[in-house]
């Protein structure tokens, strides 16, 4: 099981060296204005899709403890983080709720 993890996370690295470095490429074509405006708007769209499958399977975690179930997108906090901060009034115009 140590092992699969370990190759998981090599190969994680070695996916993420790769897309900074196309990231890097695709950038230089981008800002350089010596290309004509056809290639480089090309590549920025290239660069868009490339952020965006970066993060299509990342999943959202709390900043606080880490978890990946309930966390709300507008604080990044999970929702027993959230209920707590909320208890010492540290969020505004956020009404607790019990039942």
């Amino acid at each position: 099981m140590r092992i699969k993890k370990l190759w998981r996370q090599l190969l994680l690295r070695r996916r993420t060296k790769q897309i900074e470095i196309k990231k890097a490429l695709i950038k230089s074509v981008v800002y350089n204005k010596n290309i004509d405006n056809h290639k480089r708007g090309y590549a920025y769209i290239k660069k868009t899709l490339l952020i965006r499958d970066r993060y299509k399977n990342q999943v959202q975690r709390c900043t606080i403890s880490g978890k990946a179930r309930g966390v709300w997108r507008f604080c990044g906090l999970g929702r027993h983080k959230l209920n707590e901060i909320n208890k010492v009034g540290g969020i505004v115009n956020i009404a607790t709720s019990s039942w």
